[in-house]
């Protein structure tokens, strides 16, 4: 399962807390009736500042950038780490290609 990051426009983050609740809960319906309209099986968990929607389909990402309210969709890969030379190690495989 694929794991995104969606950060919020500044038009929602901006909004007392009663609102801001009540727009979120719109952009979360927003998205699901988006990802069902391209039969796109998702999850979307409300983390306050940010959605986490995680899913299998490669082309979720195309059909989340027409939505309102979503300022930055990522993907966005979790590792466990034990020290900094681990991440390091982890980076430079990573990115080593967009370094040269």
């Amino acid at each position: 399962m694929r794991k995104y990051l969606a950060t919020l426009a500044p038009e929602i983050t901006l909004k007392s807390d009663k609102t801001r609740r009540s727009f979120v809960r719109q952009l979360v319906k927003n998205l699901e009736a988006a990802f069902a309209s391209h039969e796109i099986q998702a999850t979307i968990t409300n983390e306050w500042s940010r959605l986490v929607v995680e899913s299998d389909s490669p082309e979720i990402s195309e059909h989340v950038r027409f939505i309102f309210g979503i300022k930055k969709f990522c993907e966005v890969f979790e590792h466990r780490y034990h020290s900094l030379v681990e991440i390091q190690e982890t980076l430079q495989k990573r990115f080593s290609r967009m370094l040269e």
